[in-house]
């Protein structure tokens, strides 16, 4: 815009200098382009969740939002992972937001995740066994943890 503006206020300019403006911008888009798509891969911190949850048969769980939302995605919804709140006595809700109830209602979950690196608003393990009591397994998966229970979870909608 800024560029059309000037045009129109100084149609005394050069073409060839505006060509040679627009190939090095173009010129300076392609590099930065070029560079990024030749640095490292992002980070698939997930992906190892993932392929554990699957590996264990795990596939219906609750966790923190950004984990259950990355499993659920990474997985293909091979793994569903429904994400869960913290009420006012700090024990593990439905979350309210973006879900529905039929997801939680009349459900059983087999594990709880969350991330030990991101800790989404306190949903973690201490929730979990305030919660649920003291799980029968933890496993750490990088910075994730996977509780299981010797008897499924269930969260009111």
């Amino acid at each position: 815009r800024a560029l059309a503006r000037l045009i129109r206020k100084r149609q005394s300019l050069n073409p060839r200098v505006l060509a040679l403006a627009a190939v090095i911008v173009v010129a300076l888009c392609a590099v930065d382009f070029a560079l990024d798509s030749l640095g490292a891969a992002a980070p698939q911190e997930a992906r190892q969740l993932s392929t554990f949850l699957m590996s264990r048969h795990l596939r219906a769980g609750i966790g923190d939002y950004w984990s259950s939302s990355v499993v659920s995605v990474d997985t293909g919804g091979s793994v569903v992972v429904r994400p869960v709140d913290l009420n006012p006595s700090g024990t593990l809700v439905r979350y309210e937001k973006q879900t529905t109830k039929a997801w939680y209602s009349g459900q059983s979950f087999q594990f709880f995740i969350y991330d030990t690196a991101d800790n989404w608003f306190n949903v973690n393990g201490a929730a979990a066994v305030k919660t649920f009591g003291k799980p029968s397994r933890i496993y750490s998966v990088g910075t994730y943890r996977v509780l299981e229970w010797p008897h499924t979870l269930r969260i009111s909608s």
